[in-house]
């Protein structure tokens, strides 16, 4: 099965985005923390899908090359590290070689021991000549090879971080029985800028690995490495012409007629032997016969760019010539490959014409289903010959995009216009039709529904931030972070995936599921539930490729309730005890009975002891029922956090007990849906948890499988998308704080920073929102409520100890807001001893141990007096696998940078993308960047601003509510 490909950057994207928590790789022995990028930020590309056309193309008919091959598949079996430069004129095939290479790896064909090949092919369709690209597809096929459950982050400075530590896991594994060999396809036809292909080609080799370049001659690429690359020092291998043995090979795989191989010499006199340039010629020969060698000689080309030439030329003189041309021409200025239909379209013309016409230029093209042009060459041939009506194509291509976004983006707006509109406003350096393209949320829903992902959405939200950051416009700044953050909410990425469970292809529903935040606990009970559905659908293959996916994964706060999906399947996937065993045991659980004895379908109750179990049940259902009542929703799944250890175990045992008893009662599963539907609004996920796991094993129990099913996805739902409680008033307060500085307060912004002052929550929140305004009004200048709302904040509860204990911290970074650098003076001190203590009160043993080294980092973080590098304090991210330590040192980086003279604007605009994947971080970055200039923005856009964080930042507040 293949999965989706994942859009490529921009070239000017520079900045990180990396949410990081710790993992540990699974494959050859053991191996180093590596970083994890999850969720649907982070998407996993399958770059073998991407290149397919591009391969089957190349692989039509190959012929020759038998030496270059044997070369470099002897290169790649040396023990000795090191490159190979495969140079030679443009059109001679180097891209061929590369794809005949791949295929003869896949298809077990390669002479001598089969390395472990990574590639890429450098292109300019698509952005595919930028680094960006370049590491999100060499990434990608590292973690696929390494056995690592991750994604690739969207920045440069993040992929490169990450392939230094995927690399060596990478040359480590090479070995006489399986080298590593890199191959690269047109290193000289990378973008230039900032940052190149050729700066970012991994390095050291380690024996048994090397790496392949190829380039055209007289490139001078080996020059655009460091001093230490090795292609500094590569072998040179050059390809020559094709001979006439080679023309005779070409011309039989091709189909042509045996006689007319009699004519190779005379096709190698007039080409030259340039493989492309023969390629042409042979494919005219193998359809028309000695006919089309005749009309050559007439006028014989220079070489492949003026045959390109002479052939567009004649369709000039043939019916739908014309409209040829003018395909030729959409797809030289297209960002990607286009349909029949689409051509069509942005053409003006009938589908039926677009198809007749391409019928005559179908040998110049590359693609099935979506078309490009198959050369560089003759895309600067096609270039060439448009002259001014280049520019004219663009416009038309523009006006096509952009006669849908007048339409209200209809559903049957094309695909090619939802993935490549922003991309060409981009191009056309209209940032203002960025912003409204990627603002409209009419537009990010249609497209979301096009792709059936959010991936190319968030892609282009964050293009949309990045140019706004990069030009300074921090109003814009704002819009494109609220959108993004909408994106995230409003798509539910679990709900998409749960949704397709029960259709008929569920090799969709696997690939879908390859997007699904791969950090938390709960995709390993994701993938098992899959592969539970799949089981009883009778989909063993399915069902097989969701177990060894869950394998991978890690899920130390539902461990119970994945030990009792893996016995569930066993029983669906094997009708008999040691059949199920055997399995289990294959999958590496020695405790197979135990896992099959104590997971299994509950049988009714016994009608002498039904009543009583239904008055225990419904005893203990209303009193959490009371609990949520009460206001106390977040209680009703914390009860191990309210009362003494003893108590506790007695509830829980006795609430799963009565669950597991009555499964298969009606009364029973009715049970189920009443806890449900109280604990479902926790919005605190590490308690929430505790309840949906008892849920689960219970509802696995009921014999009802399409019942049990649907819960389970209620649980799943719940669990993988909602990000629980987050606390986002800084900048809400910032602005309300601004707009009645200038006599125009907001009421909706004003009603928000209420509620938040008025809730006596479990979670600090009070805290928090008086806190924030405690800034806003010390940046507007009014000392005296701003003390009194730092002495609300210091007095407001905290929350439990989990929680106090970064609010507490949160508070510290208010010292440097506050404009009060003397850190020793209380209460910033005892702010640190306060949390310290909170931490050591967590009474679950990792989550304590967690929260104790945050406290220790926030410790060394506050004692540096300088941390004004920013690259030196990027670097140190990096270094962070632990999520929570992360974004505290993003909110604490963005404090100190705020509060320095003059506040540190680089930093502050590169942190923004950092803090996108959670609400609490982004709003403190945001306000940071934004709280210095507040009084400069325009009175426009501070109503973008304002619009922008009441839908966006003040939806996410106040989770309880």
């Amino acid at each position: 099965m293949t999965y989706p490909t994942a859009r490529y950057q921009p070239a000017q994207i520079q900045v990180g985005d990396i949410i990081g928590s710790t993992a540990v790789a699974i494959g050859h022995g053991a191996r180093a923390s590596v970083r994890i990028y999850s969720g649907p930020s982070y998407p996993r590309p399958n770059y073998r899908a991407a290149i397919e056309d591009l391969v089957a193309h190349h692989s039509q008919a190959f012929v020759g090359r038998v030496d270059a091959l044997a070369a470099v598949m002897a290169f790649a079996a040396e023990p000795s590290p090191g490159a190979l430069l495969i140079e030679a004129p443009a059109g001679f095939g180097k891209s061929a070689l590369v794809a005949r290479l791949i295929s003869a790896a896949e298809s077990g064909a390669w002479d001598g021991p089969a390395p472990l090949l990574l590639y890429y092919f450098v292109r300019q369709q698509g952005r595919a000549n930028t680094p960006v690209a370049f590491l999100q597809a060499l990434n990608g096929q590292l973690l696929r090879h390494l056995g690592i459950d991750s994604g690739v982050p969207p920045d440069l400075h993040s992929l490169m971080s990450q392939l230094s530590q995927l690399w060596p896991l990478a040359t480590a594994e090479a070995s006489a029985a399986r080298p590593l060999l890199l191959l690269v396809d047109a290193l000289d036809e990378q973008a230039g800028g900032a940052a190149t292909i050729a700066e970012a080609l991994p390095a050291p080799l380690t024996p048994y690995a090397h790496i392949v370049v190829t380039a055209r001659r007289d490139t001078g690429v080996s020059e655009l490495v460091g001093l230490e690359h090795p292609l500094r020092e590569a072998r040179p291998l050059s390809l020559g012409a094709f001979d006439a043995a080679d023309v005779r090979a070409l011309l039989v795989g091709l189909g042509a007629d045996t006689a007319l191989a009699g004519l190779a010499d005379e096709v190698v006199a007039l080409t030259r032997g340039e493989p492309l340039f023969v390629r042409f010629v042979c494919q005219e020969l193998a359809t028309e016969g000695e006919r089309a060698l005749g009309r050559l000689r007439r006028r014989v080309p220079k070489g492949v760019q003026e045959y390109f030439g002479q052939e567009i030329a004649r369709l000039r003189a043939a019916a739908k010539g014309k409209l040829a041309q003018d395909i030729l021409g959409m797809l030289a200025v297209a960002a990607g490959g286009m349909t029949a239909d689409e051509l069509a379209g942005a053409l003006g013309r009938s589908s039926w014409d677009v198809a007749d016409a391409l019928g005559r230029i179908r040998r110049f093209l590359i693609g099935r289903e979506r078309l490009a042009l198959m050369h560089l060459q003759l895309r600067a041939v096609v270039v060439d010959l448009l002259g001014a009506q280049y520019d004219a194509h663009r416009r038309r291509l523009l006006r096509w995009c952009d006669s849908f976004r007048k339409a209200g983006w209809p559903k049957e707006t094309p695909a090619y216009v939802l993935l490549f509109y922003p991309e060409h406003l981009q191009a056309e350096g209209d940032p203002a039709g960025l912003y409204d393209l990627v603002l409209d949320l009419a537009f990010r829903d249609r497209q979301i529904a096009a792709t059936s992902d959010i991936s190319a959405t968030l892609d282009d939200v964050r293009a949309a931030l990045l140019y706004a950051l990069g030009a300074d416009d921090v109003a814009r700044a704002v819009a494109c972070a609220m959108a993004y953050r909408d994106t995230l909410r409003r798509a539910s990425l679990a709900l998409s995936i749960l949704q397709r469970v029960e259709d008929p292809d569920f090799d969709e529903t696997l690939r879908h599921a390859q997007l699904c935040d791969r950090s938390l606990g709960w995709a390993r009970v994701m993938w098992l539930y899959l592969a539970w559905a799949a089981a009883a659908a009778g989909k063993t293959t399915a069902a097989d490729v969701a177990i060894h996916a869950a394998l991978e994964l890690s899920a130390p706060h539902a461990d119970i309730l994945c030990d009792a999906l893996l016995a569930h399947t066993a029983r669906l996937l094997h009708a008999d005890q040691p059949a199920a065993r055997a399995w289990l045991a294959d999958l590496g659980r020695a405790d197979a009975d135990r896992l099959l004895v104590t997971y299994d379908l509950c049988p009714p109750p016994n009608p002498g002891e039904r009543g009583a179990l239904l008055d225990a049940l419904g005893q203990r259902l209303e009193e959490l029922e009371h609990l949520a009542a009460s206001g106390a929703v977040e209680a009703v799944s914390m009860v191990p956090f309210l009362y003494t250890e003893e108590v506790v175990a007695s509830q829980a045992a006795g609430l799963g007990t009565l669950l597991l008893q009555l499964a298969a009662d009606p009364a029973g599963q009715a049970g189920v849906d009443r806890a449900l539907d109280l604990v479902l609004p926790n919005p605190y996920p590490r308690y929430r948890d505790i309840a949906l796991v008892a849920l689960g094993v219970a509802a696995l129990a009921a014999p009802d499988h399409r019942w049990a099913s649907a819960r389970l996805r209620r649980i799943l739902a719940t669990a993988l998308d909602r990000e629980g409680v987050s606390y986002t008033f800084d900048l809400p307060a910032l602005l309300a704080a601004e707009c009645e500085r200038r006599g125009r307060p907001d009421a909706a912004l004003g009603a928000y920073l209420g509620r938040g002052a008025a809730a006596y929550d479990r979670w600090g929140t009070r805290a928090r929102a008086f806190s924030a305004q405690a800034v806003a009004l010390h940046r507007a200048g009014r000392e005296a409520e701003a003390y009194l709302a730092v002495r609300e904040a210091g007095s407001a509860d905290k929350g439990y100890a989990g929680y106090a204990t970064v609010t507490l911290l949160a508070l510290a970074n208010r010292w440097y807001d506050l404009g009060m650098p003397n850190r020793g003076e209380w209460p910033w001190g005892l702010l640190l001893g306060w949390a310290e203590g909170e931490a050591g009160g967590v009474r679950a043993v990792a989550f304590r141990e967690e929260r104790l080294r945050l406290v220790a980092a926030y410790r060394a973080w506050a004692a540096r007096e300088d941390l004004s590098d920013v690259d030196a304090a990027l670097a140190e991210l990096d270094t962070m696998l632990e999520r929570d330590i992360r974004l505290a040192y993003v909110e604490h980086l963005s404090a100190r940078w705020a509060a320095a003279e003059p506040p540190v604007w680089e930093g502050l605009r590169r942190l923004v993308p950092l803090a996108l994947s959670d609400g609490t971080a982004l709003d403190a970055v945001l306000a940071r960047l934004v709280g210095p200039r507040v009084r400069a923005l325009s009175d426009a856009d501070l109503v973008v601003c304002v619009e922008s964080v009441v839908t966006g930042l003040a939806r996410e507040g106040l989770a309880s509510e």
